[in-house]
């Protein structure tokens, strides 16, 4: 189950990133901020892998299930419908591949890898947690002691050698090194 779910999150996450990717080049192509999107697409990945265990108890989406039906009776899906279809599809299809590899392997290395896999991946999510928190306590303790100057208009903070970067989740900050200012 977990090899499958990871295969799952894998594609999922590979989708929805190929998405924001193209939501965000539209948004730059109209000047407009594109911050918004990867955070939405974060939450849509997380949510998705983390929902993805109860959908399979679910009955078939009936957008997969027209699959199988000859031409004559399907109807023309809706956009939203064929969205649905393909994700349905690529989990089907993830799900097939990981069972395959596990029918491969005897139930002892089975048990023992999804065992395994499931630490390392428990681990490893809680070691990028940890680092994401110590990396935001270290900039928001850092950004106080940032002189602020203005630059075209707008307030931004001087850091020694971070940025430019924007900091911050609730107010975020502009941050640019202290050498441009001595540009021209």
């Amino acid at each position: 189950m977990t090899i499958a779910t990871l295969v799952y999150a894998l594609v999922f996450g590979a989708l929805v990133a190929l998405a924001a990717a193209a939501l965000d080049a539209c948004l730059r192509l109209g000047e407009r901020a594109t911050r918004g999107v990867w955070a939405v697409a974060l939450g849509v990945t997380l949510i998705g892998t983390a929902l993805a265990p109860r959908r399979a108890a679910r009955p078939v989406h009936p957008a997969v299930a027209a699959v199988a039906m000859p031409d004559a009776v399907r109807h023309a899906p809706s956009f939203t419908d064929r969205v649905v279809q393909s994700l349905a599809i690529v989990r089907v299809e993830a799900v097939r591949v990981a069972e395959r590899a596990l029918a491969r392997l005897s139930v002892a290395h089975a048990e023992s890898l999804d065992r395994w896999l499931t630490v390392g991946c428990i681990a490893i999510s809680l070691t990028a947690f940890v680092l994401l928190i110590a990396v935001h306590a270290h900039f928001r303790r850092a950004r106080h002691a940032w002189p602020v100057a203005t630059v075209d208009g707008t307030t931004v903070r001087l850091a020694p050698r971070t940025g430019p970067a924007v900091i911050g989740l609730i107010d975020p900050e502009i941050v640019v090194p202290a050498w441009l200012m001595t540009r021209a």
